[in-house]
């Protein structure tokens, strides 16, 4: 039997060389039956015509196109790439709205990505950029990474931005967020506190960046006044607060090397989770700190029931429970993160404070 590419070679010899059918089976290296069927035969592939139709003309989630459209288009607004907007983030709208999928007959996850996939094509929408070159490592029970993250959010009508304090178990990929209004060490304190209760455990190792609520100065000598060594043997000079944190809790900590996020991976790619899935879509905030942080343990909680990514066999959730047993024991009392200071008054009668001014 002939080959396609013998065919079309067969075809463009008669058409463009006009040989003869013994010419051209020399040529090729088949006989002049073969010749005469594949002329034939290359008439009839050019006069067949698909009759199959397009998969989206088939499909039942093109009803969300002019959703999925409107979504994107939003999205296009923001000029940072960390907002980005997902398929999976898109699919968890639909699934969550009122009522689910805007009152059509459900569609799958996979749907809803070509759906995504073909928006995108239309409004000219450049794909994400993929790094392919990645090193898996490997994580100890009981070790965390621990950062925050900055979200959009839509205050008494107005656009403003709150902070999440996150803390990732990379062994069991369980993710944790506390919904804070500043970064400073206060709001650490109260981040740490909250998710130390809900996991009822301290993790054996945090590794932090050189926030400045942590770290006073970054690689110091072994012999500067107030230095510590971490676990890395690497030497810091700790602020006083995050010093009292780490022996009233009593973990290990660890920091990474200057402007090397990714070597704390995984509670980089969380930031991005939440701002993707959590906080998609802008939402609406009325200052209830406590009401905010009950519905983001409770997403992570719903999370945690899917399938590792890794181990297919067991869920997020199943293994963190084996991984609690590494966990230290949660002290008696929480920490108490206050910071006490010294503070005078202007002509004015105000106090300035974290570059704020307070009238007494």
């Amino acid at each position: 039997m002939l080959k396609l590419e013998q065919i079309r070679e067969i075809r463009e010899l008669k058409q463009n060389e006009h040989l003869s059918n013994s010419k051209i089976a020399k040529i090729v290296g088949v006989t002049r039956r073969s010749v005469a069927n594949a002329l034939v035969r290359s008439v009839q592939l050019e006069d067949m015509k698909p009759n199959r139709k397009s998969p989206f003309n088939r499909s039942a989630g093109k009803v969300f196109l002019d959703y999925v459209n409107e979504i994107l288009v939003c999205s296009q607004s923001n000029k940072n790439p960390k907002d980005r907007i997902t398929a999976a983030a898109i699919y968890q709208r639909l699934q969550e709205s009122d009522p689910p999928f805007l009152g059509y007959p459900p569609v799958s996850k996979r749907t809803i990505e070509r759906i995504v996939r073909m928006a995108r094509k239309g409004l000219n929408m450049a794909p994400y950029e993929i790094q392919d070159h990645y090193l898996r490592l490997e994580h100890e029970k009981g070790s965390a990474q621990a950062d925050f993250g900055e979200m959009d959010i839509i205050l008494n009508h107005r656009p403003s931005k709150i902070f999440l304090f996150l803390m990732v178990f990379p062994y069991s990929n369980r993710k944790f967020a506390c919904a804070l209004p500043a970064q400073n060490f206060e709001c650490l304190a109260e981040g740490i506190n909250r998710i130390f209760t809900q996991i009822q455990g301290v993790p054996r190792v945090i590794r932090f960046d050189n926030m400045s609520t942590a770290v006073a100065q970054v690689k110091v000598d072994e012999d500067t006044q107030h230095s510590v060594k971490d676990v890395n043997g690497k030497y810091r000079k700790l602020t006083d607060g995050f010093a009292h944190l780490v022996t009233h809790y009593r973990f290990g900590f660890e920091f990474c090397n200057v402007r090397a996020g990714h070597e704390k991976g995984a509670v980089e790619q969380a930031v991005n989770w939440f701002r993707s899935r959590f906080f998609a879509i802008t939402r609406e905030f009325d200052g209830d700190y406590d009401k905010l942080n009950d519905e983001l343990f409770s997403f992570c909680e719903r999370y945690a029931q899917k399938h590792h990514y890794k181990h297919q066999n067991e869920t997020m959730a199943e293994r963190f429970e084996r991984e609690r047993a590494a966990l230290r024991p949660l002290p008696s009392e929480p920490f108490v993160g206050v910071v006490w200071l010294s503070r005078s008054a202007d002509k004015y009668g105000k106090v300035r404070i974290n570059n704020n001014d307070f009238n007494p």
